[in-house]
């Protein structure tokens, strides 16, 4: 069973330990003990004792930054006090600052040297200060301002494609302070090429977040933690890069496929290049060309894939000699139906639970849709036990109306409420929700309605067949929005080979905005030779003088 530390638990134990570990060397440097037990006065102490700039407190006091602080400190500490062997270093960090109490109230003559960089320097070299200062700026970058994410799967192509190294702002919605403190910087879920945690999750900070420039708006890609993982912090849930489709006290249906909002349909951004998939019948059992697809529509035709309903490898799913479930962007479509071998071409539609398809689809336009479009959808597969008969009669192209919940509205609970609502309230919002027949009772108490305690979102993917997005697994709360996507710094086809594997068009553009991606790589090139010149220059300078 895994050991829960509260908050207050945790600061407390956190100050005890820096305290108890302080206090004998602050009275062997001269200083007062009680200046050891003051919170954030005995830090400013310390950096003046080791004679270290006042903003690194702002550093000690960021979490999972403080992390490599306190390695950083703990080290600056030992050396001064004269204690510089790498067993005394080390026996700090792997007992997370136990060793300074012990040394301190054991070591009889505990003498403030002061700090020698000759020795510091003979002992560490100049590659380790600078990684740990590396890892200290990287993490608080990666925190307050960008980070780095790739594109792992097609749920947004052809908006934003697999192989798409993008950044993400954490300044337009606000960075949200790290939840899990006792984290190792610079990773997110798991130590790299393994599957060993690289977090524990004992001890929680609560959601902060610190101003930004926006909300979340309708319509616009963004990142957020996934919010159907169970077992994980909010923070250290796996990524997800979705359209959001509906914001808060927006009502949210999907007819035929196309969004609308409060019965308005909605108009798909000017950047978006969305992909639905089309039954496609052909006059030749020749078979489409893989390379004329691929060059002429970028679409992926990998012939070993022939299952319904795996197309994450292939946007082409050969279902007889001439019939194709074929994935095409918008952007594309019309060209498509004008090859003079294609007859005919239909929008995939899944209807409404128990509604019949039309007599007059093909056989096996109707055979694929029975078999991949009718998957259980949200909220009837949101509460066990309650998923064997369907509340709802909604499919991934017919969906809702649903409310998309809004801070401090109320809403009345009732059976359909239970399922739309039950995951929220109790994963997401921390209260238990129990049903007796027709009463509901949260946190034990009966209740007839509930008052949202924060803002909610709808997430799709542009993909709109091949998208593990909201309409399976419901909302996406406020606390695990991450930021948004703002630029893509890379872009490579994997489906390529040599020069053509990078995506030239779309390499140094911008996420969102109007009109034609603009490839600002000229810009980056310029500031790289211009700050390569200036640098030669000072040093043809420095040199003649």
């Amino acid at each position: 069973m895994e050991i829960k530390i509260g908050l207050i638990e945790y600061l407390i134990l956190i100050q005890v330990i820096s305290s108890l570990g302080l206090v004998k060397f602050f009275k062997a440097a001269g200083l007062d003990s009680w200046k050891a037990f003051v919170p954030v006065y005995k830090t400013l102490v310390l950096l003046k004792l080791l004679n270290k700039p006042k903003w690194w407190l702002i550093l000690v006091y960021i979490p999972v930054v403080n992390n490599v602080m306190y390695i950083i400190l703990g080290y600056e500490l030992l050396h001064s006090f004269n204690f510089r062997k790498w067993s005394n270093i080390l026996w700090t960090v792997f007992t997370c600052g136990l060793y300074l109490i012990y040394l301190g109230f054991t070591e009889k003559n505990l003498k403030f040297v002061g700090e020698n960089k000759t020795a510091m320097k003979a002992q560490l070299g100049s590659w380790i200060p600078a990684v740990f200062f590396a890892v200290v700026a990287a993490t608080t970058i990666r925190a307050f301002s960008f980070e780095a994410y790739t594109i792992p799967t097609p749920s947004m192509e052809k908006s934003l494609m697999v192989g798409d190294y993008l950044f993400v702002s954490k300044m337009h919605y606000g960075p949200r302070l790290p939840e899990t403190p006792l984290s190792i910087p610079l990773m997110h879920a798991t130590i790299p090429f393994t599957d060993i945690k690289c977090f524990s999750a004992v001890v929680q900070l609560p959601y902060f977040r610190l101003p930004g420039f926006e909300s979340v708006q309708r319509n616009e890609s963004f990142v957020f933690n996934y919010p159907a993982e169970v077992g994980s912090p909010n923070d250290k849930k796996q990524n997800y890069v979705k359209r959001c489709v509906a914001v808060a006290g927006d009502t949210l249906s999907v007819m035929d496929g196309f969004v609308y909002i409060d019965g308005v349909a909605q108009e798909w951004p000017e950047r978006a290049d969305a992909q639905f998939s089309y039954y496609v019948r052909t006059n030749s059992n020749t078979g489409l060309s893989p390379l004329y697809l691929k060059e002429n529509f970028d679409i992926n035709y990998i012939k070993n894939t022939r299952e319904l309903g795996y197309q994450n490898s292939s946007d082409v799913l050969p279902i007889s000699d001439t019939e194709y479930i074929i994935t095409i962007s918008n952007d594309k479509i019309e060209e498509f139906r004008a090859l003079p071998e294609v007859l005919q071409v239909i929008r995939i539609v899944s209807p409404r639970p128990e509604e019949p398809l039309n007599d007059t689809l093909p056989n096996m336009y109707k055979r694929y849709v029975n078999a991949v479009g009718n998957s259980v959808t949200f909220p009837d597969n949101s509460v066990a036990g309650h998923n064997d008969t369907l509340s709802f009669k909604w499919s991934r192209d017919e969906y809702g109306p649903l409310y998309i919940p809004e801070k401090g509205v109320t809403v009345p609970l009732d059976y359909k409420a239970y399922l739309k609502y039950y995951r929220l309230i109790t994963a997401y919002e921390g209260h238990t929700l129990e049903r007796k027949g027709d009463d509901y009772y949260i946190d034990g108490n009966l209740a007839t309605s509930y008052t949202f305690e924060q803002n909610y979102y709808w997430a799709m993917g542009d993909n709109r067949h091949n998208s593990s997005d909201s309409r399976y697994w419901g909302f996406v709360p406020e606390d695990h929005v991450v930021g948004k996507p703002v630029f893509i710094w890379m872009s490579l086809d994997k489906y390529q080979s040599g020069l053509k594997k990078f995506r030239t068009d779309r390499i140094f553009t911008t996420v969102h905005g109007t009109g034609e991606r603009t490839s600002y790589a000229w810009v980056i090139l310029l500031l790289i030779l211009g700050n390569y010149g200036y640098k030669k220059y000072k040093d043809k300078k420095k040199a003649k003088a």
